[in-house]
């Protein structure tokens, strides 16, 4: 598979942006809701999401990891004084 981006993946499965919205705005950024996050995400690519198309593979997995966990830290990090 070619590389594929995170805007591809979104128009293939919009409700990615809607879970990275949802990261953006986590209430806490504690585990608990890194791990309810994450499971949403699993469902929607990647090997456990029954899909059988490219958003089944592993990278299309990662590429939905890092941004929706690079939402999630910076709400955390925002809400720590860390950065704005």
């Amino acid at each position: 598979m070619n590389s594929i981006s995170w805007e591809q993946l979104v128009i293939r499965e919009p409700r990615l942006e809607q879970l990275r919205c949802r990261a953006r705005s986590a209430a806490g950024g504690d585990a608990r809701e890194w791990s309810i996050l994450k499971r949403d995400m699993d469902r929607l690519v990647g090997w456990d999401s029954n899909r059988s198309d490219e958003l089944a593979s592993a990278e299309a997995r990662d590429v939905a990891y890092r941004h929706i966990l690079a939402a999630f830290e910076r709400r955390v990090k925002t809400a720590l004084g860390r950065s704005r």
